[in-house]
């Protein structure tokens, strides 16, 4: 099983049933169906199945994809993300990203009603 790794539990998203993430564009690796680990600061958090993945360029990221992502505005994310990336070489106009939706496998996160 693929891992997925998460330095910080962004805006808390982890804890939610479903969540997203940015990350470079990669089909091989983030299609609909997969199932990751995921992990946050090197330990297990939950496993996670891919729902969709929408690529796109960091230009074309929402305020809206941006805030439900990480918390932060479209700009401070756009900040965010150059600096997690910064020993990346590529160009951000250009670089595709994948904003990959995931469910949580667990039951932690079932709606309660």
């Amino acid at each position: 099983m693929p891992t997925i790794r998460f330095s910080t539990n962004w805006n808390g998203k982890l804890n939610n049933k479903s969540f997203t993430t940015l990350r470079v564009h990669d089909p091989l690796r983030y299609k609909a169906g997969t199932i990751f680990s995921v992990e946050v600061d090197g330990k297990l958090f939950v496993n996670a199945k891919v729902i969709t993945v929408k690529t796109m360029t960091l230009s074309k990221v929402s305020e809206f994809e941006a805030r439900l992502d990480s918390g932060y505005s479209r700009k401070e994310f756009i900040n965010l993300i150059k600096r997690l990336y910064r020993n990346r070489a590529f160009l951000y106009n250009s670089q595709k990203f994948d904003l990959v939706l995931f469910e949580r496998m667990d039951s932690q996160a079932s709606l309660i009603i």
